[in-house]
């Protein structure tokens, strides 16, 4: 079966809530793309929600914004219009762009390519629309590798191997096939840790987010399987932590890749 872009319709309500960055690390974020990539013409994919967009609309940048899930680019218009900013938000397959060739100085991806099913097709559009010299920006963030949230997320998707429906997603892999990749088409790519922060959370609080299919690794996993695997992997956090409501910090870092082509 091929495997098709994920839309995040079904959570455009709950977006920011539960996926939010803390107000000093978007700053710091939005702040480091700005001083790696200019003030030129940008274009994100994956735009969504504004999360990332919309900081960089206040600066005044001139912006362009790009999402499969026309709910989220509702939720993104409705913050422009609150804050009487303007931008061009267009609702399009990241892979196949609906745009003219060399038009962009730069093309930010944030946390979009283990969503999609070709993610060097999506870089391939994103350097057709890109200006030569231009800047392609990817960035992620994660807890870090020893975290509550990782552990968790490990856990779950071995339950969910063993029960015979194994999840194919992998930020941190799409992530570092992208430098890869952009370094094979001749790319000079920095790499930083731009963001690191402390937050904390409920053991009960991360089963929830597959529980009630939060998380989008969720969304195709059939109900009967979704089930029994929180109920395995309830049974083993109260094993590992003991009360599940009971706070843990968890590490969290945000991580900036920045690929110049001439």
């Amino acid at each position: 079966m091929t495997r098709e872009s994920i839309s995040f319709d079904p959570v455009a309500a709950i977006y920011d809530q539960t996926r939010a960055l803390p107000p000093s690390v978007t700053d710091a974020v939005v702040r480091a793309i700005v001083e790696r990539c200019g003030r030129g013409l940008y274009l994100e994919l994956g735009a969504g929600t504004g999360r990332i967009g919309m900081p960089i609309v206040e600066m005044g940048i001139r912006y362009t914004g790009v999402d499969i899930s026309e709910a989220m680019l509702a939720a993104f218009r409705q913050k422009l219009r609150f804050g009487d900013r303007e931008a061009d938000l267009i609702r399009a397959d990241a892979a196949r762009l609906p745009l003219p060739d060399a038009s962009f100085d730069t093309v930010l991806v944030v946390h979009v390519l283990h969503l999609v099913p070709d993610a060097r097709q999506v870089l391939r559009e994103g350097m057709r629309v890109l200006r030569r010299p231009g800047i392609v920006a990817l960035g992620r963030n994660d807890d870090t590798a020893g975290s509550v949230t990782n552990q968790m997320r490990g856990r779950w998707r071995e339950i969910l191997a063993d029960l015979g429906s194994p999840s194919r997603r992998d930020g941190l892999s799409a992530y570092e096939g992208a430098i890869q990749f952009l370094e094979g088409m001749g790319a000079e790519v920095r790499q930083d840790v731009v963001a690191e922060w402390t937050r904390e959370v409920k053991p009960r609080e991360l089963l929830d987010l597959y529980r009630n299919r939060v998380v989008s690794e969720s969304w195709p996993v059939p109900d009967e399987v979704l089930s029994e695997s929180v109920r395995k992997l309830e049974r083993e956090a109260e094993r590992e932590y003991g009360d599940l409501d009971r706070h843990i910090e968890t590490p969290a870092s945000f991580c900036l890749a920045t690929a110049r082509l001439d």
